[in-house]
């Protein structure tokens, strides 16, 4: 099963968000049931600029154990150093969650991983 997962935020132009994207599509295949890789584009020769698209991390899922605490761990993770985002985590039905992570709660932190793995068994 593939997701979508995209970060925007207010407080980041597209180059902080690119490497930012970066790091996390990095640190999400470090030893989890996710394999994850940078959205390409499918451009054209004519067209210009780099062929990814801002923000967005294409997500396998190759288990079903811990994937929702992995993404809001990671998250929280990002959250805590004061990074001001928004995430969301599309299904290929286009079914979607949108996270504001400003100032989340431990109350909201778990919340929000129970709707991801509501999320995540009915794409299932």
């Amino acid at each position: 099963m593939d997701l979508t997962l995209s970060i925007t935020s207010d407080s980041m132009d597209g180059q902080k968000i690119q490497e930012l994207t970066r790091h996390m599509c990095k640190d999400l295949n470090r030893g989890s049931e996710i394999t994850a890789k940078l959205d390409e584009k499918s451009g054209g020769a004519e067209e210009k600029g780099d062929p990814v698209t801002i923000g967005t991390i294409i997500l396998t899922l190759i288990g079903s154990g811990g994937v929702a605490v992995t993404l809001i761990n990671l998250a929280k993770v990002y959250i805590e150093r004061g990074t001001k985002l928004e995430i969301r985590i599309q299904k290929e039905n286009g079914d979607n969650i949108s996270i504001d992570a400003t100032h989340l709660s431990p109350t909201q932190i778990d919340r929000t991983t129970e709707l991801v793995k509501k999320i995540l068994e009915e794409a299932k």
